[in-house]
């Protein structure tokens, strides 16, 4: 048996190994220059803004100055979301890759499937959202509301870049590193929402049994639905 795997054929064997790796990777690096070159265009975009964002975690003046104008149909705005989709198709995309068998070859197909998801699970969200506050007659309040909470969920993309990177280049195949960093995600998104909450606060305990209504609706019960259609 020893015979069989020469010094040589263990040598083409690992190289061949490499070559595979290195195939499966280039996908995700075109994703993150994608992403950077993304982020990057939007600081130049808007420097002073970006700056503001940035610090959005520590700092409400980014959501204070934004909201005297139109924000959510911004170019920097559409710019950052377009970032976290990216960020966050990619992030999933590893999750799925990591618990269930993908071969090499349906990498790109697979991310190409799961950043559209991501897509249009948002938009539509998004949609159902803006005719409820046309229905019920609070566009303008409602225009506040998603801008706050898509902004902390593009800060949240920001931080899942460098998660990405870590996953496919410094714990590849690392079951504990993607629990941990999805731990994280999850934990983030939730503090984003009691975040966003807090603002509304007066208007929430208002309205509460409206409010619960529309957290097991829009909040709780969409993401049940993306959980399944991905574990499908």
């Amino acid at each position: 048996m020893r015979a069989i795997f020469t010094p040589e054929l263990r040598k083409k064997m690992a190289i061949d190994f490499i070559f595979r790796e290195n195939n499966a990777n280039n996908w995700a690096t075109i994703v993150l220059v994608v992403s950077l070159l993304i982020l990057a265009t939007a600081r130049l975009l808007k420097e002073n803004s970006f700056q503001r964002f940035i610090a959005l975690l520590v700092s409400d003046k980014y959501l204070i100055i934004a909201q005297k104008q139109r924000p959510i149909s911004s170019v920097f705005n559409m710019l950052l979301t377009l970032f976290q989709l990216l960020s966050l198709g990619l992030f999933i995309h590893i999750v799925v890759k990591q618990f269930y068998a993908i071969s090499d070859g349906t990498d790109a197909i697979l991310l190409l499937q799961v950043i559209t998801i991501c897509f249009l699970f948002t938009l539509g969200k998004f949609l159902v959202e803006r005719i409820i506050g046309v229905v019920f007659s609070m566009e303008t309040l409602m225009d506040e509301y998603l801008f706050c909470k898509l902004s902390y969920r593009n800060y949240l993309g920001m931080l899942v870049l460098p998660m990405n990177g870590l996953l496919l280049y410094a714990f590849p195949n690392s079951e504990i590193a993607v629990v941990i960093f999805g731990s994280v995600l999850i934990l983030g998104n939730l503090l984003s929402l009691v975040l966003v909450f807090k603002m509304y606060s007066k208007l929430i305990f208002g309205q509460l049994f409206y409010f619960i209504l529309y957290l097991c609706t829009l909040e709780i019960a969409p993401y049940y639905i993306l959980y399944k259609l991905f574990e499908v």
